[in-house]
């Protein structure tokens, strides 16, 4: 790609000044299926071990390309497979528990957010998924980083009644034990219908199992742009391009979103 001329940069200023272009966030999913046990306390060791490391460079790599290209990068998250489907192989445990593993791990590698403390129930509850929806108003009461969210209907599916019924209660519960806070525990809170697979987008993503990269090392790159959808700016085009050479170097599926 040839250079930038002068106007390209000054328009490049006037996007970061003006137009408030950023990347919006780096979400890396990390497939937690080889984290099951049916050992509860084993399992939670095995997702913070799995986190702590597959994340460990994570936050100082995009801290580098932040100051690299001199583009704001506003958040650093993890995605992980819905903890319901661990939760199935352990009967007895204390989904909270789960939680706290998630927090403790996205802090010690210094993301703002770990979402997948998740239930898809559009097609009906399986082992897991109840007990996870009754324990989300506790778990995002008792954790600082961990979202939450549950898919409750799909256009297929239909709609998930009981599930409705059990969300609109935790969204309630979520509110209260977390009055003291601005009610933070419903806003970490997500319903859907329709959730998109290996979902990087809300405030509670996730990784769905059907993805087997996951299982390594993904990253989203989420810009944010006032820009024609048809005609990227050449900086967003050089950033992306360049971008290759992180993926080349660190082995971290890029994946590029552009919000217009």
């Amino acid at each position: 790609m040839s250079m930038m001329n002068t106007g390209d940069i000054l328009e490049t200023i006037e996007m970061f000044t003006q137009d408030n272009l950023d990347v919006r966030t780096v979400t890396m999913g990390i497939s937690l299926l080889d984290c099951i046990d049916p050992d509860p306390k084993k399992a939670c060791e095995k997702i913070y071990n799995k986190i702590t490391t597959k994340a460990a460079d994570l936050v100082p790599a995009v801290e580098h390309i932040s100051a690299e290209y001199g583009i704001p990068i506003i958040n650093k998250r993890i995605s992980v497979t819905p903890i319901a489907m661990l939760l199935g192989a352990c009967p007895d445990a204390d989904p909270v528990d789960f939680a706290k593993a998630l927090d403790a791990a996205g802090k010690k590698v210094g993301v703002n957010f770990v979402g997948g403390y998740t239930a898809l129930v559009h097609k009906g509850f399986s082992a897991g998924d109840r007990r996870l929806i009754e324990s989300i108003p506790r778990a995002l009461a008792e954790t600082d980083i961990v979202c939450s969210s549950v898919n409750i209907g799909a256009t297929k599916a239909g709609l998930n009644m009981d599930a409705i019924k059990l969300m609109g209660e935790a969204v309630k519960k979520a509110s209260e034990l977390t009055a003291d806070r601005q009610c933070i525990g419903a806003a970490k809170l997500v319903v859907f219908c329709n959730a998109p697979e290996d979902n990087p987008f809300t405030y509670s993503p996730f990784s769905d199992r059907l993805f087997p990269v996951l299982s390594e090392k993904f990253a989203c790159f989420f810009l944010k742009t006032p820009y024609d959808s048809k005609k990227l700016h050449p900086f967003v085009l050089f950033l992306m391009q360049n971008l290759q050479v992180f993926n080349f170097v660190h082995k971290i599926q890029v994946l590029f979103l552009v919000q217009y």
